[in-house]
């Protein structure tokens, strides 16, 4: 199954659980069975020599989730879904909108108002890094919707100083942030 809460670990940011949500995305859209049941890595001598395919790939790992199939179908769709808007985005559930942030961020359709229909309350952490794209207009309506807040990383984002004044009241748990 895709990773799709924050893993309680000595860094809030974890293993980056962004990059394995989203490669499991990548797998699931491309019908391939990457995703385990347990979503453990394989030690390096327990890999195969030579590249996977179709077949000999499903006996490997087993059949992807439903959940995976599902939201490699969405991803897909992702400049679709962001064109239909409140019709769909907000009806999801927060793990979903999430895995979705992270495909419209990788593939650089994020901006403000994907960000204004994916975001979600019952988020603890928040990695909108490299989005040049996001400013304070963008982020200053979003963050007020994040109370739970624990993580957020705005490196490479157009934030200024009134966007860092408002974090306090905006999200009270923020615990770590990252700039650069």
């Amino acid at each position: 199954m895709c990773p799709v809460r924050l893993q309680q670990e000595e860094d809030a940011w974890g293993a980056s659980d962004d990059e394995e949500r989203l490669s499991c995305l990548r797998n699931a859209a491309q019908a391939s069975a990457r995703n385990r049941l347990d979503s453990t890595p394989r030690p390096p001598e327990q890999r195969p020599s030579k590249p996977l395919h179709g077949r000999r790939l499903m006996r490997a790992y087993g059949p992807p989730s439903l959940e995976a199939v599902c939201l490699g179908c969405l991803a897909e769709y992702m400049p679709e879904l962001l064109e239909a808007g409140d019709a769909v985005l907000p009806h999801l559930p927060a793990p979903t909108k999430l895995s979705l942030l992270t495909v419209a961020r990788s593939q650089g359709l994020l901006d403000g108002a994907a960000l204004a229909l994916l975001v979600d309350g019952e988020w603890l952490r928040l990695d909108v890094a490299g989005c040049s794209k996001l400013g304070d207009a963008a982020l200053q309506p979003a963050l007020p919707q994040l109370p739970s807040l624990q993580a957020l990383d705005l490196s490479g984002c157009s934030a200024t100083a009134s966007t860092l004044r408002s974090l306090p009241a905006a999200c009270p748990n923020l615990a770590v942030l990252r700039l650069g």
